[in-house]
């Protein structure tokens, strides 16, 4: 059994996060789809440049685009799943 890890999706848009989690990590074209929609609710218009990807000092990956005169940043992060017992101060991570 290995633990089980879910990804945090978080999207900078004007300093604000808006954060999303999967059971697994997300494409470059679902982040892009996922990117447009937001600016979409966010009522922002413009071109969404190809993003510029980079790696974290904490093991995340980052990927900066640009959405007219908007800027954008895109952080995931791989978490791990944790199980705590309720009857105690006990806890376990996840396996699948």
């Amino acid at each position: 059994m290995t633990r089980a890890y879910m990804t945090l999706t978080t999207i900078y848009v004007n300093n604000s996060p808006i954060h999303t989690i999967s059971l697994n990590e997300p494409n470059l074209e679902h982040i892009a789809n996922l990117v447009k929609e937001t600016a979409s609710m966010l009522k922002l218009e413009g071109i969404l440049t190809s993003g510029t990807v980079v790696n974290t000092d904490t093991g995340g990956t980052a990927i900066a685009y640009s959405l007219g005169e908007h800027k954008v940043l895109v952080v995931l992060e791989k978490l791990p799943l944790m199980k705590f017992d309720a009857g105690s101060d006990k806890f376990d991570y996840a396996k699948f």
